[in-house]
This record gives C-alpha cells, structure tokens and sequence, in this order.
C-alpha cells in the first residue's frame, strides 16, 4: 500500500522522470526530430498536470518530504510554468537544439523535489539537480559569451553550494543530527553556534538562487546571454522552487530575531537597488533581470514581521508568471533573431503591431503596481500582511521604491513611442522584424484574457487559490 502512495504523492515527479527517459531514447535512435522531441514534451507535462491532482500524503515519508494543500499549489504552478516554458521554447529558435526540453524537464524534476523536501540532504540533493540543467541550458545560447556566462554562474554556484556542506559538516560535528526541517524548527537556536551558522548559510543558498543583494551578480550577466524563452524559465521555475523552500523555514525565520534583521536589510536592498539598476539599462534582457530582483524582494519582504500567508505569496506567483510569460512572449514573437533587443528596437513593434505594444505596456503598468491591474492587488496583499504584522517603516519604504520602479517601466513605455531617429541598432534590422505572425495572436489572446480577469475579479481569484 505505501507504495501506491508514494506513487500519489510523487506522480508528477514519476511521470516527468519517464517523459525524459523516452526522450533520451528518441534522442539515441532518431537524429533530428526535434518535433518529436516537442510532442513528448508536452504530452508528459499534461500528464504530470493530470495525475498530480490525485496528490495525497504518503505518511511512511514524512521525515524527509514534506506533504501540504500549498505544496499541491505549488507543483500545479510549477507544472504549468514547465508547461509555459515549453510553449515558448517551441516558438524560439532554440527549439532545434532537441537537448534543451530534456534539460528544463530535469530541471522542473530537481524544482518539484525541492518544494517537497523535508530533510537537509534532500533538498541538497534536489538544489543540484535542479541547478545544473539550468548551468547547461545558459551554455547552449547562442551568444558570444553564453559559455563565459554558464561558468561564472556554476563556480558561483558550487561555492555558495560548498559553504553550506562546509557549515552543515559544523553542524552535525556539534552532535545536532536533526536534518529534517520539522526537528530544525523546534530547536532552540542559541544552543549552539553551529547551528545557526548552518542556517545562515542555508539563508546565503536560499538568497543566491532568488537573485538577492548581495547575491544578485549573477542575474544580469547570465540574463543578458539568453533569449527571452530561458528569461522566463530562469526567472521563474527554480525561484519558485526556492520559495516554497522559504515557506517551511518560515517558523524559523520567525523565531529567530538575526534572521528577521537580515532579512529585513535584504529585501529592502533587492528592491531599491534592483529598481534603480534597471532605471540605466538599455538592454532587455539586462532590465528583466533586476526587475526580477525587485519582484522577488517583494515576497522576501511577506517573510517579514511574523505569521507569513501562504495564500498571499502564491497569489503574487502567479501573476508575476503570467505577466513575465506575456512580456517574453510578446519579445520572442516579435523579435525572432535578434540576441540582443535594445529599447530602439521597441520601437519596431510599435510600427507593426500596435495591438501587441498596448499589451505589452499594460503588463508593465501591471509590474509597477498601477491599479486596477492583477500587479497592483498582489502587492497591496502584501503591503497589507506587513502592516497586520507592525512592519510599518518597512512597508513605507517599499512604497518609496515602487516609485523607482514606475520610472523604470515608464522609461520602457516611452520607447515604443519615440520619434524616429538614426540609430545604428534600429537601422540594421530587417523589416520583417518586430511582425508577430497571425497564429500567436490567439495565443497572446488568451493570455491576456487570463491576465484580465484576475485584474476584474482579484478577491475572488484570490480566494480560490
């Protein structure tokens, strides 16, 4: 019978784990048939999706994987992000490269098992796995120093990853052997050095994953060397998995008035260094990667002053998701072969489809928190929960910041609509650029239709999630 549980319980995992197993055979046996590649692909995320609700606890497990209504949640989000992924890799030149789904469905693997880990080791163990596809997948892009761009990121990521073995080696040294997170909880953290030295490594893992200062160098150099398609995976399945991470450490972060301090300093940092960074770039990419910064140190922030609402942060998820996947969407149909779209080139899109520039602008006026968008009501949960919480000169910062953050959507919001001039990087493009075809219309639509009625009924969706 257990086994029939842990088959409920993981089936996602399982059926991810045997889509990519007929992938690599279909990779072995057939060159060239990235479309095959494509169907497999789809076909085991709707699967996954499918099987996943039939999502129960398996108790035999619950040392080391946790089992709870939000982590069903956050797979079902996961999956679709997966799915998302997938949807815009297929529109993307990248498409040919057959390795890449096999790589973002290993990926998802490691995200998945992450969510629901219970124990250090696992989660060690699902971090790695989850990483290093992601490492694979920035070398595979077509830029220039894509390959200088994956390596910096994978040293970085093996010595933050180090310092953690390094500090749980202290850990368990000191005879504290309660890996799985529900002991850690319960623990008195003055007991022992060690122990929270443990944790503030583990904090320095949790915060290098989501981008935040001081661990954000990373994010516009790797985001800088990829297409808009791996933008939307980057900035969201595996930061999503860090997350659900955050929300089983919350009785921790909670108990222990360091952590709330440090946290508090970070979040308030991402969000006003993120937003004012992005005010000076030129290059998309570069912007989408600090604007992350200051999107993700909005829900650091939902950590923040005491009772943390699961419901609030996976609210502000999946809006942030749909309208990265609109924007990115929007990018790659509009701008096929162009590795790197400068604002100059927005204004392309303005000629030839401005349909899709009022929708585009929309979405930013959506991320800058401009009622009555879906952007708008996730932050004001969240601005709310911090003042439940007495985070009263925190919350009023923030408030300061989103001003920053209006800037920098406004500035992109402009060049869709500055006069013509010369421009070298305007000039060399080809005029069937900036043309989204005919069939990713319904696409978009209905995207956007999506976006719209989470900003029409926001309580509502609200309190279905």
């Amino acid at each position: 019978m257990s086994l029939f549980n842990l088959g409920d319980a993981f089936s996602a995992e399982i059926t991810l784990s045997a889509g990519l197993l007929m992938m690599a055979i279909c990779v072995k046996k057939e060159k060239n048939k990235s479309a095959l590649i494509q169907v497999l692909y789809f076909f085991t995320f709707l699967i996954a999706l499918y099987f996943n609700q039939n999502y129960k606890e398996c108790i035999e497990y619950k040392r080391f994987f946790s089992f709870s209504t939000e982590i069903f949640h956050l797979k079902n989000l996961l999956l679709g992000l997966g799915l998302g992924a997938g949807i815009l890799l297929s529109f993307d030149k990248y498409k040919e490269k057959q390795e890449v789904f096999m790589l973002m469905i290993a990926s998802v693997i490691g995200a998945l098992l992450i969510i629901q880990s219970n124990h250090l080791i696992i989660f060690y163990l699902s971090l790695e796995l989850m990483s290093f596809p992601i490492y694979a997948l920035v070398a595979l892009s077509d830029h220039e120093h894509s390959a200088e761009s994956s390596i910096k990121y994978m040293l970085q990521g093996a010595l933050i990853t180090a310092l953690f073995l390094f500090a749980l080696s202290f850990y368990y040294g000191a005879g504290l052997n309660s890996f799985s997170f529900n002991e850690l909880s319960l623990l008195n953290l003055n007991v022992n050095s060690s122990q929270a030295l443990m944790y503030g490594s583990l904090l320095g893992v949790i915060f290098f994953k989501l981008g935040l200062v001081p661990f954000h160098y990373w994010v516009p150099d790797v985001y800088q060397q990829v297409r808009p398609s791996l933008i939307f995976f980057l900035v969201s399945v595996p930061k999503i998995a860090i997350i659900g991470l955050l929300l089983k450490l919350s009785p921790i972060l909670v108990a222990y008035a360091p952590f709330q301090y440090l946290l508090w300093v970070i979040t308030l940092l991402s969000a006003g260094l993120g937003s004012y960074v992005a005010l000076k770039q030129s290059s998309i990419q570069r912007l989408l990667g600090y604007a992350s910064i200051s999107q993700i140190a909005w829900i650091a922030a939902s950590f923040v002053g005491g009772g943390v609402d699961s419901s609030v942060i996976v609210y502000y998820l999946i809006v942030y998701a749909v309208t990265m996947f609109c924007c990115n969407f929007i990018l790659i149909s509009g701008f096929k072969d162009i590795p790197q779209i400068h604002f100059t080139h927005l204004k392309l899109l303005t000629k030839k489809n401005p349909a899709m520039t009022s929708l585009f602008c929309l979405l930013l006026i959506s991320f800058a928190g401009v009622p009555p968008l879906p952007g708008f009501f996730a932050k004001f949960y969240i601005i709310y929960q911090l003042l439940v919480n007495h985070s009263i000169i925190l919350c009023g910062l923030l408030l300061l910041v989103t001003g920053i953050t209006c800037a920098v959507y406004l500035k992109v919001i402009l060049s869709f609509f500055e006069g013509d001039k010369e421009d070298n990087l305007a000039s060399d493009i080809n005029t069937h650029h900036g043309i989204i075809e005919p069939s990713n219309y319904l696409l978009i639509g209905s995207i956007g239709a999506i976006f719209l009625i989470i900003a029409i009924i926001p309580f509502s969706f609200f309190k279905f999630i």
